[in-house]
């Protein structure tokens, strides 16, 4: 692709959310992690490539969460509850009735909320590094404070030479001083400080564990086993308690899917939501 998708904007509450939509074939609808520019993503080659992967082979409809990126960023970041409602409204500007949902990350969380609530808009789930919670046990009230302080010090110095977001979502690069310095850019284009703080902090309590065996779409799991961000297993708990699952474990430490090797997961991924690979 020459250009990138023009920014739309769905209406949700009193809030705009930016999408971009592109490619041909059955439509997925991708649901952000914690926080993102979907503007700026296409910037970084790995990032491109893979949406124009995508795009051969699926309609393909991502977007930024209210709060941040290219959406709406004067409002307040959105609660699960809000997010189900963004995700339904993007998918409603889009006209698409019925998708395949591909989360990543804290994305998992809003994409099981949303298959449970809305069964007969959701054809199938891919979870790439995600899961149905951050934590694979309840916090003592020690390690809930413990987590507010460490995700309000990961807030501060988000965006600056100091950020903590490369070592720990993509420590392949850590030494990679150019996509240092892209990502510190791509971080401020994402979310300021307040928005990203109460992002980090909803995500501990965040949970859609009670809802797994209510969804009766099949899910395809896929997980870096050394993905520190979001570890190993908290896929497979949610491949265990799903009615229809199939986990696939990959090599690795980076939690961005768009680094390393894109065909280990995007090959199953795409022979999953269309039967058959390019």
């Amino acid at each position: 692709m020459e250009q990138t998708p023009p920014i739309r904007f769905a209406e949700s509450r009193g809030a705009r959310i930016a999408y971009q939509d592109w490619g041909s074939g059955p439509p997925v609808v991708a649901i952000p992690p914690a926080a993102q520019n979907i503007e700026a993503a296409w910037e970084w080659p790995s990032l491109r490539q893979m949406f124009e992967r995508f795009g051969s082979f699926c309609r393909y409809v991502h977007y930024d969460k209210r709060g941040t990126g290219s959406s709406d960023r004067s409002v307040r970041v959105p609660h699960v509850d809000d997010r189900v409602d963004d995700l339904k409204a993007v998918m409603d500007a889009a006209g698409i009735e019925r998708a395949h949902l591909f989360a990543q990350s804290e994305g998992g969380v809003t994409t099981l909320l949303f298959a449970a609530a809305y069964p007969h808009r959701v054809e199938s789930l891919v979870m790439v590094g995600s899961g149905a919670r951050i934590f694979t046990h309840e916090l003592t009230a020690d390690e809930r404070a413990e987590q507010i302080a460490i995700r309000t010090m990961f807030a501060q110095v988000w965006g600056t030479p100091d950020s903590l977001a490369v070592p720990l979502f993509a420590p392949s690069r850590v030494d990679d001083d150019e996509f240092r310095t892209w990502f510190q850019r791509y971080e401020r284009l994402s979310a300021g400080y307040e928005s990203l703080r109460d992002l980090l902090i909803q995500m501990i309590d965040m949970d859609a564990t009670d809802v797994i065996g209510e969804i009766e779409a099949p899910m395809l799991v896929i997980h870096r086993s050394g993905d520190q961000a979001m570890p190993i297993e908290v896929g497979r708990e949610l491949a265990d308690r799903a009615r229809e699952a199939t986990f696939i474990e990959l090599p690795g430490d980076d939690h961005f899917a768009f680094l390393g090797d894109l065909d280990s997961w995007m090959t199953p991924m795409e022979r999953f939501v269309t039967g058959t690979v390019q």
